[in-house]
């Protein structure tokens, strides 16, 4: 069947573009607006900054807390380093305080021979026609290096010439010997007689053994090094007579190390948070 529009032709006009509007709002919109890109860069970039920000903001802080730290730790090492300095001077400050300590225990009278005891023991053990003319006492002081400093001294030069520090300074202390010496003449008819006289008293002076005031065994050799030592025994005129001239020499042991070994010890210390009591001095003879 043939169709037929009969419409007039400025209306068909108006429908035709009617459609065509509607065609065109109903289909989807594929663009943006430029003021879109307008709003969301800026955001974007102060989002972006502000991040930075935060992230700088918190790598300084991390830097200058380890920068703090580091100036801690410097000042804390050079507060060491002193302490250290000032306990190496404390330490050498106390070994030397001890030592002069050690020294004047060493140098006490207490430690040295009572002469008038000895002479007055030598009195008793003279025999018969034995006649003395000259007692005398003669003392040599030196100074000789400690045990524990030649130890030092030794572990010093056998350690690694690249890992020895300065060398140790030597301790020394006093080395106090005396050295009595007996002279006198023997008289007798013969030689031998005053031979065995000068014997006689020699044995006399090893064997003497005695009791002091206060009850206490006292022997001549005490404190002696060695037995008498006859160094001449030689005949001698006097006055047309001929007698025995002779000369005895008994050397003393060590009466700084003696005096060392009869002191008495130093004083523990005293536990934490207690006040050390003083020990008593001792009295010298």
């Amino acid at each position: 069947m043939i169709r037929l529009n009969l419409l007039p032709q400025d209306e068909k006009g108006r429908r035709s573009g009617a459609r065509h509007a509607e065609s065109r709002s109903s289909a989807p919109r594929t663009g943006s607006s430029p003021m879109v890109y307008l709003a969301v860069v800026p955001a974007l970039l102060l989002a972006a900054g502000a991040a930075g920000y935060i992230y700088h903001s918190d790598v300084y802080s991390v830097q200058r807390e380890r920068d703090e730290m580091q100036r801690s730790l410097a000042s804390l090492r050079q507060e060491v380093q002193q302490l250290e300095t000032q306990y190496a001077n404390l330490r050498e400050a106390s070994r030397i305080y001890e030592q002069q300590v050690r020294v004047l225990d060493m140098l006490m009278p207490r430690n040295r021979i009572l002469w008038s005891e000895k002479f007055e023991q030598m009195s008793t053990c003279i025999p018969d026609n034995v006649y003395l003319t000259r007692i005398g006492v003669d003392e040599r002081v030196t100074e000789i290096r400690t045990p524990e400093s030649l130890a030092e001294q030794a572990a010093w030069e056998a350690a690694p010439r690249d890992e020895r520090g300065p060398a140790p300074a030597p301790v020394t202390v006093p080395s106090i010997i005396q050295t009595l010496t007996i002279e006198g003449i023997a008289f007798a008819e013969q030689t031998d007689q005053r031979i065995r006289l000068v014997l006689d008293f020699k044995d006399a002076l090893i064997a003497h053994a005695s009791v002091n005031e206060q009850g206490q065994p006292r022997r001549f050799m005490e404190q002696f090094a060695d037995v008498p030592r006859i160094e001449y025994n030689r005949i001698r005129d006097v006055a047309g007579v001929n007698v025995n001239e002779f000369r005895m020499v008994i050397p003393t042991v060590d009466l700084a190390t003696l005096g060392a070994m009869q002191s008495p010890a130093p004083p523990a210390a005293p536990p934490p948070g207690e006040v050390a009591q003083s020990a008593p001095a001792g009295s010298a003879s």
